[in-house]
């Protein structure tokens, strides 16, 4: 009789670990990329939407590390090289568009192997489809700029959602879109082959926040080019065009919505989220739409923080590859000559570099610090390249106390596929 009861009870046992083996883990990803963000930019976000002495959502995010952004040979990170890292964890050179030595990777980008285990996808660009940052997780070129075998790649890659700009790159040269004429040479409409591989077309913010419960995948197209005009200050003003397409969602409405789509399968999610506006304005030397889109990226990181405290199996990732002409903060020409928020600034600084302050010649301001005084500055731009100082990787979430001390930019990729994949 004992040895029935215990041969019973080693059944029981063995089932009660095959099931518990068997249950699945919840594990997501957002990595959001607001490309060509230093600490240069993440101090100006903070003094012009809560003030000096104010946390921005960025602040708030508890885990830091000092991010090394160089190259296979080169110390400052391209865009495509830069994504490409992170993407597939190894050094690349500097034109790589996923791919290492002119090939493509014989192994799966960490979007593809999610795709492998079961997540669903989403990459979210305020740009166009083919920017890199987030082009990359699902496509390899030898070029960043043949959009048409980019475009191509990204609608058969079975993505759940696809969200940006770029129209003109999906249809054939002279067949008229939502937006405007396509451009492509090989006669490939890729709005008809999206709906042909499940993809619901969607073009509006409306539509974006009415994605039907029978949609499989969601291919959202906002804009002919990017959702923004990549102008300086003088070029938007004369042509009197604002710095974002009002009619095109947000980088953060893109993400509350697709956030929704995502989470309705009750499976794992691999999300890539990048605002490009940070990095073009910049290298634009365009403080006023560069604080635009910094404000845009606030809002995207402060709507990823309340999702992750509902979904604690979540990790959190905030990183940029390079720093976007970096924007130097000042206010003051000498000790002596301290600015007012009436002084009329010139347009050089004494030794040259360009000087940014509002079209009518007066200092920025900052929001009001703890003693309710708002404080001028101006912009000195030092360059419209991007150069490879002040970068950081900042966490929160799941397993996100492994972003710390200083970390090689090939470590997002470790750090990602261990937390989700191991």
């Amino acid at each position: 009789m004992r040895f029935y009861f215990l041969f019973f009870l080693l059944i029981l046992l063995s089932l009660s670990s095959c099931l518990s083996g068997s249950k699945k883990i919840q594990r997501n990803l957002i990595f959001f990329h607001p490309d060509g963000m230093s600490l240069s930019h993440w101090d100006l976000a903070r003094i012009i939407t809560v003030g000096p002495d104010g946390l921005s959502s960025w602040d708030k995010m508890p885990h830091i590390a000092v991010y090394k952004p160089h190259l296979k040979e080169n110390l400052v990170a391209s865009s495509q090289a830069g994504a490409t890292v992170h993407a597939y964890g190894e050094k690349v050179n500097y034109h790589s568009f996923g791919t290492k030595n002119k090939k493509a990777f014989k192994k799966a980008s960490l979007l593809k192997e999610a795709q492998q285990k079961g997540f669903k996808t989403g990459l979210l660009q305020s740009g166009f489809l083919m920017e890199p940052g987030t082009a990359v997780f699902a496509s390899h070129s030898l070029s960043r700029k043949n959009f048409s075998h980019i475009t191509k790649q990204l609608i058969y890659s079975n993505v759940s959602i696809l969200l940006g700009g770029g129209e003109k790159y999906l249809l054939p040269e002279g067949v008229k879109g939502h937006f405007g004429l396509g451009v492509r040479k090989d006669g490939k409409n890729l709005i008809e082959e999206a709906k042909k591989e499940n993809y619901l077309v969607i073009y509006t913010l409306e539509e974006l926040k009415n994605i039907p419960q029978s949609a499989k995948k969601v291919l959202g197209i906002f804009a002919y080019d990017n959702t923004y005009n990549d102008e300086t200050e003088e070029v938007l003003l004369k042509k009197g065009l604002p710095a974002y397409h009002k009619t095109a969602p947000s980088i953060a409405q893109m993400s509350k919505y697709a956030l929704k789509f995502l989470t309705r399968f009750g499976e794992n999610f691999f999300l890539v989220v990048e605002e490009e506006g940070t990095d073009n304005f910049s290298n634009k030397n365009n403080a006023e739409a560069l604080f635009e889109a910094m404000k845009r990226s606030l809002k995207a990181i402060e709507l990823f923080r309340n999702f992750i405290k509902k979904n604690k199996n979540t990790l959190f990732l905030v990183a940029s590859d390079s720093n976007a002409s970096s924007p130097a903060l000042i206010d003051r020409f000498s000790s002596k000559t301290l600015f007012k928020s009436t002084t009329l600034l010139p347009k050089k600084t004494k030794n040259g570099s360009p000087l940014d302050r509002k079209s009518n010649g007066l200092p920025f301001l900052s929001q009001p610090d703890k003693e309710n005084l708002k404080l001028p500055f101006a912009i000195a731009w030092p360059t419209k390249m991007d150069t490879g100082t002040g970068l950081v990787i900042k966490s929160e979430g799941w397993k996100a106390h492994k972003i710390q001390g200083t970390l090689d930019n090939t470590k997002v990729y470790d750090i990602i596929r261990q937390s989700l994949f191991e």
